[in-house]
């Protein structure tokens, strides 16, 4: 028998463990259309049995849904569809630091429960930036759930991070740049990309994501960026030190420039892990730096070889007065080249070169 309308839904999906899967009857809410998931079932009749009882009590139904089934429920609407893979990445990261959550009821999570897992990450060691990534999902996940009445409060603003430690934000001083550039040089695949980040000024994310379509071969540029409005669609031209790399990654034809063997995307945490922290260790370098120091040096370089201050923020992505990433001229790409070209990795060669017509 066709069930009525607005009384919801049995979908199968076969090759799951649970393939029976139930959504209750469309509402909207806030203008948008709102399809609840109510969950999977092993057995047709258990599907059948869930979906009428949300029909006699929906808000009993919703209230028992666990923090994995709030998750996939998330994870198949339109805001997470929308993120980008690194994104994406971050909330399945996060998901996993919280496997002592999966599978109790969302509705009855309180905040001494998601304080407990920010707690068991510090006792671990982990970084202050991991936890504030699972803090953002647990307080994405509750305000998903408050939406669609699965939970009513959301405790995860109650969270308490540990304090920062002092930031020791710092630039590559001249012997680390020599040790990246005499490996780059003899063929080592993470320094040559350690090599293009410090000429470049991306943040590690925005690198591992360029594609070839956003090459103009011809002005020898990338356009990209994300994060902020004022570095989404950037141009950053490739200073010719590093020229050479950009077109043996380019011929790989990977989905992303800087990618993978197999020429598929490379996440930013496998950089670190399998390319970043190894060479680190391989050079004999402090191994507390990040590859947010290449960014930082690029900074520092620019400033210290006299370029000027807004096209160095124009290649950052940082403020620069009412500018748009949108439209540039001829004139604008030569000043972002200038500034670019203002990056010296060595500058105490010069001092060198002094010293030796003065003897």
């Amino acid at each position: 028998m066709k069930r009525a309308n607005g009384t919801g839904t049995i979908v199968k999906k076969p090759g799951r463990a649970k393939p029976w899967i139930v959504y209750g009857g469309a509402y909207r809410q806030d203008g948008k259309r709102v399809i609840p998931f109510l969950g999977s079932f092993e057995k047709k009749g258990d599907a059948q049995a869930c979906l009428d009882h949300y029909n006699i009590n929906p808000q009993m139904i919703r209230t028992k849904m666990t923090f994995e089934q709030i998750y996939n429920e998330f994870k198949a609407g339109k805001r997470y569809r929308e993120l980008s893979k690194s994104q994406k990445d971050c909330y399945a990261a996060a998901y996993n630091h919280c496997a002592q959550l999966h599978r109790l009821p969302f509705a009855e999570l309180r905040t001494v429960q998601f304080q407990n897992v920010i707690d068991a990450l510090e006792e671990k060691g982990l970084s202050i930036s991991t936890m504030q990534k699972v803090k953002v999902l647990l307080t994405v996940l509750s305000d998903h759930a408050i939406q669609t009445d699965a939970a009513s409060r959301n405790y995860a603003t109650f969270l308490v991070l540990p304090a920062a430690p002092p930031s020791d934000k710092r630039a590559l001083n001249d012997i680390e740049l020599k040790k990246i550039d005499a490996a780059a040089a003899a063929g080592n695949q993470a320094a040559q990309w350690v090599e293009y980040l410090l000429h470049s000024g991306w943040r590690i994310s925005e690198m591992l994501e360029l594609t070839r379509f956003q090459y103009d071969a011809a002005e020898r540029t990338f356009r990209g960026g994300k994060k902020t409005r004022n570095a989404i669609n950037r141009l950053v031209p490739v200073h010719p030190d590093v020229q050479q790399i950009v077109d043996a990654q380019l011929a790989k034809n990977g989905d992303t420039v800087f990618c993978m063997s197999s020429g598929k995307p490379m996440s930013a945490n496998y950089f670190r892990k399998k390319m970043f922290d190894p060479l680190l260790k391989e050079l004999g370098l402090d191994e507390s730096l990040t590859p947010h120091a290449c960014r930082h040096t690029f900074a520092t370089r620019l400033k210290l070889g006299g370029a000027d201050e807004f096209w160095r923020k124009r290649l950052l992505g940082h403020s620069a007065g009412d500018v748009t990433n949108d439209i540039y001229t001829h004139d604008d790409v030569e000043s972002l080249r200038a500034a670019v070209l203002c990056y010296n990795p060595q500058p105490e060669d010069a001092d060198e070169e002094k010293k030796k017509e003065a003897g």
